[in-house]
């Protein structure tokens, strides 16, 4: 089976660091970053501390309105 994880804010990694190890482990797994926290202090720190892999996609949306992001995101999948 395929799962993709689509991930964008601290408390998704914070779940992702729990369930992306199992999940890769027995399925053909996709790890996509929406990017909606973009700096060292919002994320980066977050994949490191917690060991999570690189994205396989990075999306790169920040910025903006709650409605703008939205539909970056939807664009973007």
């Amino acid at each position: 089976m395929k799962i993709v994880s689509v991930i964008g804010t601290r408390p998704q990694l914070i779940k992702a660091a729990a369930l992306l190890p199992t999940l890769s482990a027995r399925h053909r797994h996709v790890f996509i970053d929406t990017g909606q926290h973009w700096d060292e202090r919002m994320a980066g720190m977050f994949f490191r501390e917690l060991g999570l892999p690189r994205p396989d996609y990075q999306l790169g949306i920040g910025g903006g309105g709650h409605a703008g992001q939205t539909g970056r995101m939807l664009v973007a999948l």
